[in-house]
């Protein structure tokens, strides 16, 4: 079968070029939703951790949220200049171009072996399936053990599916896990990495930097396209499972030295930045202490009875 019809799109294309179309859309949208995004300007989320703080005496963990909150990216050029946004894009490069070979040409590669077409709809449906409610599960996983070993994990499943593929292709069942398990682990690094980028930059510019992050997913993808149609008749697929673990690789290395905590530069800041801290030390400096006039009379005319 030489073309194939993409559901999704319901466009009849070449095999190989299966999910170029979402490489276009993803650009386009995901560019465009960097400038449409706007922050109400009076949502001043600092505010409220310097008053907590200050009402909060000793309080340790009080103390510790000003620290995480102080600690953000201050603009977009910061961010996308920095170290972690050149490991977190060279992640999202390298470690998620198996995937998205995979998705692209999974039913080539079916085909190639022997398998019929039905089968190929059924490993299609599933790896689909696979590949969406993995996600929620990887969020969970990241929430528990953190971004760097959630996708030291997922790496190493990936260098394993990959180092063994070839030797599996002719059982139907392993065919079939064996890319569920790749796309699902592919839906896992897509999903947690708008979670690191908020961490790491901060509410301010988190969304816009993880919006020109994306743009790793859509090389990783155009880089898998480009190098099926020029060669799988050069190397097999054998050859390329092998480029598939190669860049593994390289991610794994990466995220060995990936250090997640950065220590970005403060930002001096002013008074009228902070009005809810201007006001409550005014109140403490300027406090004095309220006496009652008629009391005090009557603390004076008990003195004069006495006498």
């Amino acid at each position: 079968c030489f073309f194939f019809f993409q559901a999704e799109d319901g466009i009849r294309d070449f095999c190989l070029s299966r999910g170029l179309g979402d490489v276009y859309k993803r650009q386009v949208i995901g560019s465009a939703g960097i400038f449409l995004i706007k922050y109400p300007k009076d949502l001043h989320l600092e505010l409220y951790d310097e008053h907590h703080a200050l009402t909060k005496d000793n309080d340790k963990k009080s103390h510790q949220a000003h620290d995480d909150l102080s600690n953000q990216c201050s603009s977009l050029k910061e961010g996308i200049t920095s170290r972690p946004f050149i490991f977190l894009f060279l992640l999202a490069l390298f470690g998620t171009y198996t995937g998205y070979m995979m998705a692209g040409c999974y039913k080539t590669y079916g085909f190639d072996q022997g398998k019929p077409d039905n089968f190929l709809t059924l490993v299609g449906s599933l790896q689909s399936f696979t590949n969406g409610s993995s996600r929620a599960l990887w969020g969970y996983i990241l929430d528990k053990i953190g971004f760097k070993r959630t996708l030291e994990l997922i790496l190493i499943g990936q260098l394993a599916l990959t180092a063994t593929i070839n030797y599996i292709t002719e059982v139907d069942a392993l065919f079939l896990i064996w890319i569920c398990l790749i796309m699902g682990l592919e839906g896992g690094q897509v999903s947690i990495f708008p979670a690191i980028c908020m961490k790491t930059f901060g509410y301010k510019v988190g969304s816009m930097v993880y919006g020109i992050m994306f743009n790793a997913f859509s090389l990783a993808n155009l880089n898998s396209y480009f190098i099926l149609n020029k060669e799988v008749d050069n190397i097999g697929w054998s050859g390329l499972w092998w480029i598939a673990f190669g860049y593994t690789v390289i991610a794994f290395i990466l995220i060995l030295i990936y250090n997640p905590e950065h220590q970005w530069p403060k930002k001096a800041t002013s008074a009228h930045e902070y009005p809810i801290q201007v006001q409550v030390q005014s109140e403490h400096n300027n406090y004095e202490p309220h006496i009652d006039a008629h009391h005090d009379d009557d603390h004076h005319d008990d003195d004069h009875h006495d006498d």
